[in-house]
């Protein structure tokens, strides 16, 4: 596959969150046709090699490795065991060394099968096309795929605390990263576009805080709304040089 992509002169690659993973395939849009029929291969008709799952397998596990080396990562993954405690949110998206090498390739099919159908994914074409062409063409290489019942999977959702929560998380890191989470229920989704807003305004305000000439030296600050599922997160974060008072950036950002 990489290599007949690389050939077209095309990228291949996949990412994966806490509630999806993604497959990126570029290509010049002369190659649309070839490009749809190698993400089709990839999505319904992967073989899974036993002798090439091994050696995947131990990629991940380097790449566990890595992240659990990495300050940044494991703050990242700290700050996500307490913000999300008691649902699966809580767990890192990479998961554990035992758990990768506990995989079988029997059970690796079973999840594929069962969870890469049609009627469980969302196709993004980006390119100079137009939509019915697009349509016809998307239609060609996954129309022959037919939908199939999904089996749920029961699980808490991540609520807000009953009251504000502050932890410090000690990592050898050069610097200090403070960030402050706020999870918005579900019951708030309608008026989600005006906590979109007003996370554009509090960046605003952030970075014009930073550059105030009394401000304390803070290297990165800034504020985001992200979507989940069945909730969301407002998140402010600010990173800033182990010399810089911590009181005087928390106070910034306050």
């Amino acid at each position: 596959l990489f290599r007949e992509v690389y050939g077209m002169g095309g990228y291949l690659n996949g990412f994966t969150t806490e509630e999806y993973t993604g497959y990126i395939l570029m290509a010049h849009p002369d190659f649309l046709d070839r490009m749809l029929d190698i993400q089709a291969d990839i999505l319904f008709h992967s073989l899974f090699d036993a002798a090439k799952l091994e050696v995947t397998k131990g990629v991940v596990i380097e790449e566990i490795r890595q992240a659990q080396t990495s300050p940044t990562s494991r703050e990242a993954d700290a700050h996500k065991a307490r913000l999300y405690r008691g649902t699966s949110y809580a767990h890192p998206v990479l998961g554990n060394a035992q758990g990768i090498r506990g995989l079988s390739r029997d059970g690796i099919l079973e999840y594929y099968r069962a969870r890469y159908v049609p009627n469980n994914m969302i196709a993004v074409l980006i390119g100079p096309i137009d939509q019915k062409t697009a349509r016809t063409k998307l239609s060609q290489a996954f129309g022959s795929q037919a939908a199939r019942p999904l089996s749920s999977y029961p699980g808490a959702v991540p609520a807000p605390p009953p009251r504000a929560e502050v932890f410090v998380e000690e990592t050898p890191a050069t610097r200090k990263r403070l960030a402050l989470s706020l999870i918005v229920p579900g019951t708030e989704r309608e008026r989600y576009p005006a906590w979109e807003v007003l996370a554009g305004v509090l960046d605003e305000r952030l970075h014009w805080a930073k550059d105030r000439r009394d401000a304390p030296r803070i290297q990165k600050v800034g504020a985001g709304f992200s979507l989940a599922r069945d909730f969301a997160l407002l998140e402010v974060t600010a990173t800033f040089p182990r010399e810089t008072d911590e009181t005087a950036a928390r106070r910034l950002v306050d």
